[in-house]
């Protein structure tokens, strides 16, 4: 298996408090919610029981009931406390239609009324589920990769790893196994299509409309805090730096490029950037100072190794 090795940029958040709180409960103990990451082109969004759409933006948390929808050129992922991810392509809309339980048994449905999405699942517990229903048909998800595509009268769903199961909207009772590698169709008020192989061109594409490489970079999430936030001349500030995957801390060592904005440095490097490796739980601190007083932005880079 070939391992390639990418660039993920990540803009840190400059935060007055302190990192160890942010991450303060455990996995099993995190409320199911869903957050925005990845956005590009034009994205809005519409809370539940509002009319107007607002710019969606990297890190929105959006709740059950809530609409996202993009434009052409136009896509965002949402992310889950599960690990779970569901990338929405260009021209779709979808509902946020429920979100209960914890991360370690999260139920999640997800109503896509128009155009394409690509959900990456994480395995499963007994009592969490995660649905995807479309006009014309309902996928029911232990943990797989696989994209649906919703059309007026018609959904087609791709499996590319795992299973779906896939039922039809008029009629439940009426369903197909669907295992990698196969389509099935279900047209308005019919039962699903029997799976039939997806021809090799076509998954490969569909595969690459949510890319490991992107699934990957989404994964990881990189937050920073200066304290002070306001440098002042003369005066040192801390920078804290933590990685996380999923949510959690990244208990491992991983190498950084630091970059300041403004006319801060680094007192070890004296200069705006700085290579550094975390220390075993994925963190670091440094120290930084300024010549004029002004707040820091700081932008992240970190290397990821994806096997493909």
């Amino acid at each position: 298996m070939k391992i390639r090795t990418m660039m993920a940029i990540l803009t840190g958040l400059c935060l007055c408090a302190g990192l160890a709180a942010f991450h303060q409960f455990s996995y099993a103990a995190k409320p199911n919610k869903a957050t925005l990451t990845g956005v590009k082109g034009k994205v809005a969004v519409k809370a539940k029981g509002t009319s107007e759409w607002k710019a969606a933006t990297n890190n929105m948390e959006v709740n059950a009931g809530d609409t996202v929808k993009t434009s052409a050129d136009s896509s965002v992922i949402i992310k889950f406390s599960d690990g779970s991810m569901v990338k929405q392509g260009a021209m779709a809309t979808m509902t946020i239609g429920s979100l209960s339980g914890s991360a370690a048994n999260a139920q999640t449905k997800l109503d896509v009324d128009s155009g394409k999405t690509w959900a990456r699942v994480r395995k499963l517990g007994n009592e969490a589920s995660f649905n995807i229903e479309t006009p014309t048909a309902v996928a029911g998800v232990r943990g797989t990769f696989f994209s649906s595509e919703a059309e007026e009268s018609v959904s087609t769903f791709d499996v590319f790893d795992g299973q779906v199961v896939v039922s039809s909207a008029a009629d439940p009772s009426q369903s197909v196994a669907v295992n990698a590698h196969e389509r099935t169709t279900v047209a308005s008020n019919k039962a699903p299509a029997a799976p039939t192989r997806i021809p090799a061109e076509e998954e490969n594409k569909g595969r690459s409309g949510f890319s490991e490489e992107e699934y990957t970079s989404a994964t990881f999430e990189i937050q920073v805090s200066v304290s002070p936030q306001v440098v002042k001349p003369g005066e040192n500030a801390t920078l804290s730096v933590q990685v996380f995957k999923n949510g959690e801390p990244y208990a491992r060592e991983v190498d950084l490029k630091l970059t300041l904005g403004g006319s801060a440095i680094f007192n070890d490097s004296g200069s705006n950037t700085i290579s550094v490796t975390t220390g075993s739980t994925g963190g670091a601190t440094l120290q930084i100072s300024n010549s004029v007083e002004e707040s820091v932005s700081v932008d992240a880079s970190m290397t990821i190794k994806v096997k493909k």
